[in-house]
């Protein structure tokens, strides 16, 4: 999500002191990956429901 787009809805923004750029894309990148997997399964459980 930009903060741009945080920005607009008004939320409050807190930055997260920066200690090390590769700790946090190497985090990032493992939540999204649990995110996507998770999506994975709610897609396949859609597609399962679905079926006659």
């Amino acid at each position: 999500i930009a903060i741009s787009n945080l920005a607009s809805t008004g939320l409050p923004i807190s930055v997260p002191p920066i200690t090390n750029d590769s700790e946090i894309v190497e985090e990032n990148q493992v939540k999204e990956q649990e995110l996507v997997e998770e999506l994975q399964h709610q897609i396949d459980a859609l597609y399962t429901l679905q079926k006659p």
